[in-house]
C-alpha cells in the first residue's frame, strides 16, 4: 500500500515537473512555438487557420523579429503561384473587356497595411523589416493602391543589403512604368547600369519597355542588340557588346530565383519585349496606306499618357492572349493624352483601349459604339474619355422598410440608371463576393430613389444566369433580399445615346478593387429547403419546397425557388450545352402559381412565353411574348415570336415580327430576315438588310454575294416561291427534293434551316445534310451565300478549313 502512495506521490512530482517546464518554454519561446505551427499549417491545407496565427502574432509581437518574419512569409503565399505581373494590362473595347494577371483582394492587402502600420512603429530598420516594406508596397500594388505602393518604396532609404536595394529599384522603376513615368523610371534604371551585373536582365527589359512606348525605335533596337551583362551606362550613354541574333541571352530560372523572390513578377516582360521585337518587323514591312486616325485620351479632361489605343476588326470580338501588340493596329498617346494610327487597311473597326490596370481600375471608359470604317484616303477623329466611377452620395433607412440611395455620375447626364442588390457571402477563400440579378433592376432617370423593400422583396426572383459543368450556383436560384445579412448595392448607368458605350459605369468601376457599398437588410433565416439548395443538393431541395407548397399555398418563396429550378435547370450539360434539370410542364405550373401571386412582371411574362415555346403551346408563347413588349416596350420579343410563326409554317407573320425587330434594334445578325426573304422572293428586303450587313463579316464581303444573287436568273423556282408565299412549306420542300441543280441544292439547304433551326435544336443529322449540299454546290456566288447562312444558323466556323459536321464525330 505504502509502495503505491510512493508510486503516485513520484507520478504527481514528474507531472508537475513537466508541466513547470512547458510553461517556462511556453513563456520565454512561445513566439516561436507559433510561428512552426503557422508556417507548417497550410501545408495541412488549413490556410484560415494559419492566417488566424498570423494575426496572433503581429497584433501581440508587433515590437519582435519573429512579427516580420512571419509578415514576409504572408506577402509570399498571397504572391506566390498566382499570375501577378507589373504588365498584365487591361483590354477594353465595346463589345468585351478582360484584364490580365491577378489583383490582391481589398480584404488582403487592407489587413497586410493594419499589419504593417503596427510592425514598422515598433521596430528599427533593418534588412528584416526593408524585405517586408517591400513586400507591402507590391501588395498594395496589385490591390490597386498604387500611391502608397510607391510612396512607401521613394521612402525606404535605409537598405544596406545591395540585393535588397537593387530589388527596391526596379519594383519602383516597374511602377513608374505602370503609371507611365517613364522619364523617372529610365532615371532610376541608368544610375545602376554597370557591367557583369546579373540584374542586367530586367534593367534591359524596363528600358525597352520605356522606349518602345515614347516611341523611340532605334533606342529599342540598341539596347536589344547587347548582352545584358556587359551593359553599362556612361558619359550620358547605353554601351554593350553585341549578342548574335541566334544567342540565347537570358539567364537560367534558378539564377532568376536567387536574385530575389520579388523579382519573379517582372519575368513576364521577356515575352513582351519579344512581342515588340516581332512588331517592330511588322510594321516595318506593313503594306503602306492612306488611311489614318488621331485622337486623344483623357481622365477628368487630364491627358493620360502610355494607352494604348487599338482598332479591331469590328467582327472579331475575342479577347486577344497577346495584348494590344495582336491587335497589329494601334498608336500609343504621348504626353499631351495624342495618339496617331497610320496605314489602316480599308475595313470596319471598332476602337479599343489597353492599358495599365493600375491607371484604368475604379474608372468609367466612354468608347464610340458604332464600327468606324475605312476606305481610302479616310481621316478619322475619335477621343476616349475617362472618369471617376459613380459616387455614391446616400445610402439610409427612411424608415422601417423604405431606404434612400443617392448619388453622382462624374460622366454628367444623359443617362437611365438601374439599381440591383445582392447578398455579399464569403468565396470560402477569403473574398466578399456578391451576386446581382440583374432582372430585378429598379429603373429611375434621376441621380436618387425612395425604394420600397418589401414591395421589391414580393417581386424579386431569382435568374440562373451563369454555370460551368457544375451545379448552378444557389444564390443566383434564391431571390435577392430574402435572406437576412448584409446586401451590396450597385447603381449601373445606361445612356441614352447609343452612339457611345459605357464600360464599367456603376460605383465601382472597371475592374474595381473596392469594398461594396451595402446596407443591412432584415429578412428570412434560411430554412431546410435553402440550406439543401447552398449545399447544391438541387432534387432534395425540389421534393422539400413542393412539399412545403402542399403544406402551404401562399408561400411565394416555394414558388418563386420552384419556377426558377424548374424553368432553367440546375447543372451545366459542359461544353456550353445548357442546364440538366429543367420540367417544362412544372415550371408552367409553378411560374402560372407565382404570376397570382406577384403579377405581370417583364420577368415572369418573358418565363412563361419561353416555356410555352419550348412545350409547343406556340399561340400561349406569342401571347405572353406580346403581353411583354406592350408592358416593356423591348423589341427582343419580337424576334422569339418570328421563330414561332416560321416553326408554325407561317412565314409572313415571321417576315412581319422579324421586320418588327430588326427595325427596332441594333442587333447585326440579320440571317434570319434575309433566309426568309430569299425563300419568299421578297427582292427588297433582300436588298434592304443585306446592305447593313458589315463591309466584311467573318472576313468575307457578303454584300456583293446578295447583289449578286438578286440579279441572277431564276425564272424556273416561280412555283417555288409561290408554294412558299401561299405557306404550302412542305409542298414546297417536296417540289425541289430530287432537284440536283445548283439553285436546287442552294434552295433545299435554305429550307432545312428554316426549320428552325439545325443548330439550337441540337440535330447534327440536319447539319450533316446541309454541309452535303454545301459541299456539292458548284456556283460561287451561292456557295458564298450557303457559308454565310451556315456560319449564323449553325456554327461561326462553318466551311472554314477545319470544319467537320459535329455527327461526323459520333
Amino acid at each position: 500500500m505504502k509502495n503505491e502512495k510512493n508510486i503516485k506521490k513520484s507520478k504527481l512530482s514528474t507531472a508537475i515537473i513537466a508541466l513547470s517546464i512547458i510553461l517556462l518554454l511556453t513563456y520565454f519561446f512561445w513566439d516561436k512555438a507559433v510561428f512552426v505551427i503557422d508556417r507548417h499549417l497550410p501545408s495541412f491545407g488549413d490556410e484560415e487557420k494559419s492566417n488566424e496565427y498570423y494575426e496572433r502574432i503581429a497584433s501581440k509581437l508587433s515590437n519582435k523579429t519573429i512579427a516580420i518574419k512571419r509578415g514576409n512569409l504572408q506577402i509570399k503565399r498571397i504572391l506566390e503561384g498566382y499570375n501577378y505581373s507589373y504588365f498584365n494590362d487591361m483590354q477594353i473595347s465595346p463589345t468585351m473587356w478582360a484584364r490580365g494577371g491577378n489583383t490582391v483582394s481589398i480584404k488582403s492587402f487592407s489587413n497586410a497595411n493594419e499589419d504593417y502600420r503596427l510592425i514598422k512603429e515598433k521596430n528599427k530598420p533593418g534588412n528584416i523589416l526593408g524585405e517586408y516594406e517591400i513586400g507591402i508596397s507590391i501588395l498594395n500594388w496589385f490591390g490597386g493602391n498604387s500611391n502608397k505602393a510607391i510612396k512607401i518604396l521613394e521612402d525606404l532609404n535605409y537598405l544596406k543589403n545591395e540585393k535588397l536595394e537593387i530589388t527596391r529599384q526596379l519594383n519602383l522603376a516597374a511602377m513608374y512604368i505602370g503609371l507611365s513615368r517613364f522619364e523617372e523610371a529610365e532615371e532610376l534604371v541608368l544610375k545602376t547600369l554597370k557591367e557583369n551585373d546579373s540584374y542586367n536582365y530586367f534593367k534591359r527589359d524596363l528600358l525597352s519597355y520605356i522606349y518602345f512606348f515614347r516611341g523611340e525605335y532605334d533606342r529599342f533596337e540598341e539596347i536589344n542588340s547587347y548582352k545584358y551583362k556587359t551593359l553599362e551606362y556612361k558619359d550620358n550613354k547605353i554601351t554593350g557588346v553585341k549578342h548574335n541574333d541566334d544567342e540565347k541571352d537570358i539567364p537560367s530560372w534558378n539564377e532568376i530565383e536567387s536574385l530575389s523572390p520579388y523579382l519573379k513578377i517582372l519575368e513576364e516582360l521577356k515575352y513582351i519585349i519579344g512581342d515588340m521585337k516581332l512588331d517592330k518587323e511588322y510594321y516595318e514591312n506593313k503594306e503602306k496606306t492612306n488611311n489614318s486616325m488621331t485622337g486623344y485620351v483623357k481622365y477628368n479632361d487630364k491627358p493620360l499618357r502610355g494607352m494604348v489605343v487599338y482598332l479591331k476588326k469590328s467582327k472579331d470580338n475575342g479577347m486577344s492572349t497577346g495584348g494590344f501588340l495582336s491587335e497589329e493596329i494601334y498608336g500609343i498617346t504621348d504626353e499631351n493624352g495624342r495618339y496617331e494610327i497610320k496605314n489602316i487597311p480599308n475595313q470596319d473597326y471598332n476602337i479599343g483601349l489597353y492599358g495599365s490596370w493600375n491607371q484604368i481600375q475604379g474608372k468609367q471608359l466612354k468608347l464610340i459604339r458604332k464600327n468606324i470604317s475605312f476606305d481610302g484616303n479616310t481621316s478619322k477623329r475619335e477621343n476616349i474619355e475617362l472618369y471617376d466611377c459613380i459616387k455614391l452620395k446616400e445610402l439610409k433607412y427612411i424608415d422601417d422598410n423604405k431606404i434612400k440611395i443617392t448619388w453622382e455620375n462624374p460622366a454628367g447626364d444623359g443617362f437611365e440608371y438601374g439599381i440591383i442588390f445582392g447578398e455579399i457571402r464569403d468565396n470560402n477563400s477569403g473574398l466578399e463576393i456578391a451576386d446581382f440579378s440583374y432582372i430585378n433592376s429598379i429603373k429611375t432617370m434621376e441621380n436618387s430613389i425612395e425604394i420600397d423593400l418589401n414591395k421589391l422583396k414580393k417581386i424579386s426572383i431569382g435568374n440562373v444566369y451563369s454555370w460551368g459543368e457544375g451545379f448552378v450556383e444557389p444564390y443566383q436560384v434564391i431571390e435577392p433580399l430574402y435572406h437576412k445579412g448584409q446586401y451590396a448595392v450597385e447603381i449601373n448607368a445606361y445612356p441614352i445615346n447609343e452612339d457611345y458605350k459605357f464600360i464599367g459605369s456603376d460605383n465601382y468601376g472597371v475592374y474595381g478593387n473596392k469594398l461594396y457599398d451595402s446596407l443591412f437588410v432584415e429578412g428570412n433565416q434560411w430554412n431546410k429547403g435553402d440550406k439543401l439548395l447552398l449545399q447544391k443538393k438541387y432534387p432534395e431541395a425540389i421534393r422539400w419546397f413542393e412539399n412545403k407548397l402542399k403544406e402551404d399555398p401562399e408561400d411565394i418563396h416555394s414558388m418563386k425557388i420552384l419556377s426558377t429550378v424548374c424553368s432553367h435547370g440546375y447543372r451545366g450539360k459542359g461544353g456550353g450545352g445548357g442546364l440538366t434539370g429543367q420540367d417544362i410542364k412544372k415550371g408552367i405550373k409553378y411560374t402560372e402559381m407565382l404570376m397570382g401571386k406577384i403579377g405581370e412582371t417583364e420577368h415572369i411574362l418573358n418565363t412563361l412565353a419561353d416555356l410555352y415555346k419550348r412545350d409547343g403551346q406556340y399561340e400561349k408563347a406569342i401571347e405572353y411574348y406580346l403581353k411583354s413588349v406592350q408592358n416593356t416596350d423591348v423589341a427582343y420579343e419580337y424576334r422569339q415570336i418570328g421563330d414561332i410563326y416560321m416553326k408554325m409554317n407561317k412565314w409572313h407573320e415571321a417576315l412581319k415580327y422579324y421586320s418588327l425587330y430588326f427595325d427596332n434594334s441594333s442587333y447585326e445578325n440579320y440571317s434570319d430576315i434575309l433566309l426568309l426573304s430569299i425563300l419568299m422572293d421578297d427582292k427588297e428586303n433582300v436588298l434592304k438588310y443585306s446592305k447593313l450587313l458589315e463591309n466584311e463579316d467573318y472576313y468575307i464581303d457578303y454584300k456583293k454575294s446578295f447583289e449578286k444573287y438578286i440579279n441572277m436568273s431564276r425564272d424556273e423556282y416561280i412555283e417555288l416561291y409561290k408554294l412558299i408565299n401561299q405557306e404550302k412549306i412542305e409542298e414546297a420542300r417536296s417540289l425541289i427534293k430530287d432537284d440536283e441543280s445548283d439553285f436546287g441544292d442552294f434552295y433545299r439547304g435554305l429550307l432545312l434551316l428554316a426549320k428552325k433551326h439545325a443548330y439550337y435544336e441540337g440535330k447534327e443529322k440536319e447539319e450533316e445534310m446541309y454541309y452535303n449540299f454545301y459541299q456539292a454546290q458548284g456556283n460561287k456566288t451561292l456557295k458564298l451565300l450557303m457559308k454565310y447562312f451556315g456560319q449564323k444558323e449553325i456554327v461561326s466556323s462553318f466551311g472554314d478549313v477545319h470544319y467537320a459536321p459535329r455527327n461526323k464525330d459520333k
